[in-house]
C-alpha cells in the first residue's frame, strides 16, 4: 500500500472537534470508512482520535498485517477447490489491488470531507451522530468513487451531513450513484438560473434552446418538477432578497403585493443536490437576471451583491452595485 495514503489532515478546527468528540457523527464516519478494520485482524485502534503521523502509522501497521489475510484467503481457495497456485495467486492479487484502491477512494473522500468542514464556520451545537444505514450505503458509494469530482462531491455530502444529519436523504445518494458526466453537465448548466435552491423562474426562456434539453434530462432522473404557476406575495414596505448561487438580488420600491411565476420546482433530491455544484454567475446572467426581475415586479431598484449562506435557508447579503428600473433616475 502507498505510504503516501490520503487521511484527513490534522489542521483546522475540524480535526479538533472530531478529537475532542464534539463530532459524533464525524467520528463515526472516519472509523467506519478507514479505521474499523478489525474484523480483518488489524491492529488499528480508533481512527477517530488520531492525527497526522498517528494515522499514517496506523495504515503501516494495516499493510504489514495483509499477508495474514492473503495467507487466510489462500487457506479458503484451497478449500473452494482451486488448486492451481498461479490461478489462485492472480485472484488474490486482484482481490488486494481491489481493496487497496477501494481504500484509498474512501480516503480520498473523507480528506474532501475535512477541507469542506474546516473551509466553513465551526457548528453552533454539537449535531446528533449520524444514522447506521445511511453510512453503511454511502461507505459503499465512497468506495467506488475513482475520479477526483466524485470524491470531492461525497465530500460535500458527508461534511453536509455531518454538520446536520438527514440533510442527504438516500433517494439521493442513489442519484448521485447514477451521476454520470452527462447529467453532471446539466446540473453544472442548470445551476445559474435556480433560485434559493428552490424553483427555477422564468421558464419561457429557455423553450427552443438547448437548455430545454437539459431540463427534460433533470426531469428524467427526479431533480425538476413539472411547470407550475407560483404566487407570491410581497409586502410594499419591504425589500425582497432573491439568491441565485452566491448571488443576492435585492429587490426595493416594490408597488405591488403579488407576483404570478411559471416555474419548475426542484424535487427533494433537487434541493439536496444543487447547492454542492460549484456555481457563479457571469455578467450576462446577471444582467439577464436583473431584467426579468424588472419585467416581473413592480419595483423601483434592484441590488446586486454576494450571499454567505448560513445554510439552505439562511444567508447574509452584501451590497456590492444596484441598478435602477429603466426610466427611473
Amino acid at each position: 500500500m502507498p505510504e503516501n495514503l490520503p487521511v484527513p489532515t490534522s489542521g483546522g478546527w475540524f480535526a479538533e472537534w472530531v478529537a475532542s468528540g464534539k463530532l459524533p457523527g464525524a467520528a463515526k464516519a472516519i472509523a467506519q470508512l478507514i479505521g474499523d478494520t478489525a474484523n480483518a485482524g488489524s491492529a488499528w485502534v480508533n481512527i477517530a482520535t488520531a492525527k497526522g503521523e498517528q494515522i499514517q502509522q496506523r495504515i503501516r501497521t494495516e499493510t504489514a498485517g495483509s499477508s495474514a489475510i492473503m495467507e487466510a484467503l489462500a487457506a479458503e481457495a484451497a478449500k473452494l477447490g482451486a488448486s492451481d497456485p498461479a490461478v489462485v495467486e492472480v485472484a488474490l492479487r486482484q482481490l488486494g489491488s481491489s481493496a487497496v484502491r477501494k481504500h484509498l477512494n474512501k480516503a480520498s473522500v473523507l480528506q474532501n470531507a475535512a477541507d469542506e468542514m474546516n473551509s466553513g464556520d465551526p457548528i453552533g451545537d454539537a449535531p446528533p451522530d449520524i444514522e447506521d444505514d445511511w453510512l453503511n450505503r454511502f461507505e459503499d458509494l465512497a468506495a467506488g468513487a475513482s475520479s477526483e469530482r466524485m470524491q470531492k462531491l461525497l465530500g460535500r455530502v458527508l461534511a453536509g451531513e455531518i454538520r446536520k444529519p438527514g440533510a442527504f436523504s438516500f433517494a439521493t445518494l442513489n442519484f448521485v450513484d447514477v451521476l454520470d458526466t452527462q447529467v453532471a453537465t446539466s446540473l453544472s448548466a442548470m445551476a445559474p438560473f435556480i433560485i434559493a435552491y428552490d424553483f427555477i423562474p422564468f421558464t419561457s426562456r429557455f423553450n427552443f434552446t438547448d437548455m430545454f434539453d437539459r431540463i427534460l434530462d433533470l426531469k428524467h432522473y427526479g431533480i425538476i418538477s413539472d411547470e407550475i404557476t407560483r404566487k407570491t406575495k410581497f409586502n410594499p414596505d419591504k425589500k425582497q432578497l432573491f439568491t441565485v448561487a452566491r448571488t443576492g438580488f435585492m429587490v426595493g420600491g416594490i408597488s405591488e403585493e403579488e407576483m404570478s411565476l411559471d416555474i419548475l420546482p426542484l424535487t427533494r433530491v433537487g434541493k439536496e443536490i444543487f447547492p454542492l455544484i460549484e456555481c457563479s454567475l457571469s455578467d450576462d446572467q446577471t444582467n439577464e437576471f436583473v431584467d426579468h426581475l424588472f419585467g416581473h415586479i413592480k419595483a423601483e431598484w434592484i441590488e446586486i451583491g454576494t450571499v454567505k449562506l448560513i445554510d439552505r435557508d439562511n444567508g447574509i447579503f452584501t451590497p456590492v452595485s444596484r441598478r435602477n428600473r429603466p426610466g427611473n433616475i
